[in-house]
């Protein structure tokens, strides 16, 4: 009997509940896992039905009862299984409910955690404060050009991962970017990834965390329950790295931008990038994929949605979209990606209480303009780096609670041989649902601003 089906036969009576739907696909495809063997469902959210629209929608033709706009304890009592949207431990990591179901010792689950679980193939696990999709992305590409057939999820939007995992008995590997909030559900598991992926650590999500030693206690997942005969693949930063060295017990393999060689030339930008596509050949190589195989995945990748992503060219200017940078490391990396004095730079929101020292003076030299988007966490950032820009009065145009201006300003000030950059370098709350619809928003923008420029486009768009 498969794993699935055992798991269905000892569950399928029980009163399930999913605690957070959310919008990026996951709570959608637990949902739909249960619905195939499972009467009684529940679903609760604190957004409300307006905000949960695009959500709902794809479970229009689901029996289920929905508490939305608020959460009741009543769910909780009623529930055998609660199965916990990765994002609650992000914003609600105290939340009473959890509480409450911990001591009612209700069974608990998580999406990633159940994955992992029913899974039937090897599981190649992908985590990191960046980089984690790229990686991700551009390993399912590799596996794909060397004939494998995978299922790929986890921490990508829309990706419905739990109801992939009957594609599991029949593929060769899953591949699984994870976010810290999912190797949460790992750990109550006690199960890792067969490759166990780090690409690279460094502070975030410090607003959930009381320090980095617990962030990267989440992370400790992708490895901390391998076995000798798995791998653990992570990037050589002289710190963590002897971090993760010292407690895993699989083989262990580094990677840094000098494991690409320097003639390999690359379709994605940045050295950041040789560095996450130096843990894809790695990989690659613990495989036995051929050479050849893997030279043409890695110099080939073109990159992920909403990483550096280069959205169009217009009469000589790029706008480049990397909505994803929510913290100030990432900021920085994507400053660092372009030529200095050329980066009209959109950038702010809302705070996770990250050190931004490095970014400020970075900013300092880099940045030929500056727009800001209003947020918790901007009018701080703005102080810094008026203190350490000489010329902030010609650089900084503003700050704006309206996107489409701040785009708009952009555009009216770039010229040929600029960058107009979209790395805001904190989180989107507060002014979109999440960082994703702030990118989706700013490719629609820039369309529609360049549509109505009179000298049209000089390339079409290419991300």
């Amino acid at each position: 009997m498969s794993k699935l089906q055992n798991f269905i036969d000892t569950n399928r009576n029980k009163r399930i509940l999913i605690f957070g739907l959310g919008l990026q696909g996951g709570g959608v495809g637990v949902v739909k896992f249960f619905s195939t063997f499972s009467k009684e469902i529940r679903v609760t959210d604190i957004k409300n039905e307006d905000q949960l629209y695009p959500s709902l929608e794809k479970l229009k033709d689901v029996t289920a009862h929905f508490t939305l706009g608020r959460h009741e304890e009543d769910d909780i009592l009623w529930a055998d299984i609660i199965v916990v949207n990765p994002d609650i431990w992000n914003k609600a990591p105290d939340s009473p409910y959890i509480q409450l179901a911990v001591r009612l010792n209700k069974q608990l689950e998580t999406e990633a955690g159940l994955f992992m679980q029913l899974c039937e193939c090897p599981v190649i696990g992908v985590t990191g404060t960046r980089g984690k999709t790229t990686t991700t992305l551009a390993i399912a590409e590799l596996l794909e050009k060397a004939g494998k057939r995978i299922v790929i999820g986890g921490n990508l939007p829309d990706s419905e991962t739990l109801l992939q995992i009957k594609k599991t008995e029949t593929a060769d590997f899953a591949v699984l970017e994870l976010s810290n909030f999912q190797l949460r559900g790992l750990h109550m598991k006690q199960l890792s990834p067969h490759i166990g992926v780090i690409t690279s650590i460094s502070p975030d999500h410090l607003s959930s965390y009381p320090n980095m030693e617990t962030y990267v206690t989440d992370k400790k997942a992708i490895y901390l329950y391998q076995r000798e005969g798995d791998y653990l693949v992570f990037f050589d930063d002289g710190q963590w790295s002897e971090v993760f060295a010292r407690e895993a017990h699989s083989q262990m393999h580094r990677f840094s931008q000098s494991t690409i060689p320097q003639d390999w030339h690359l379709n994605i930008t940045g050295n950041h990038n040789r560095q996450n596509m130096g843990a894809v050949l790695t990989v690659g190589k613990i495989l036995g994929i051929t050479d050849e195989v893997i030279f043409q995945a890695v110099t080939g990748f073109k990159g992920a949605s909403f990483r550096l992503e280069t959205i169009v060219e217009h009469n000589g200017v790029k706008f480049i979209n990397d909505t994803t940078a929510t913290t100030p490391t990432a900021a920085t990396i994507a400053l660092n990606s372009f030529p200095e004095g050329k980066i009209i730079w959109i950038a702010g929101g809302n705070t996770k209480n990250l050190p931004q020292d490095e970014l400020v003076r970075t900013a300092a030299h880099s940045v030929k303009k500056l727009i800001l988007l209003a947020g918790t966490g901007t009018d701080q950032f703005l102080k810094d780096l008026q203190s350490v820009m000489n010329n902030w009065s010609d650089v900084y145009l503003g700050t704006y609670a309206d996107f489409k201006a701040a785009i708009e300003k952009a555009c009216s000030v770039a010229s040929p041989g600029d960058v107009v950059l979209l790395s805001p370098g904190f989180t989107s709350f507060g002014m979109f649902a999440n960082e994703f619809e702030r990118g989706r928003e700013f490719n629609r923008i820039v369309q529609e601003v360049i549509a109505g420029d009179p000298h049209g486009t000089q390339e079409a768009s290419i991300g």
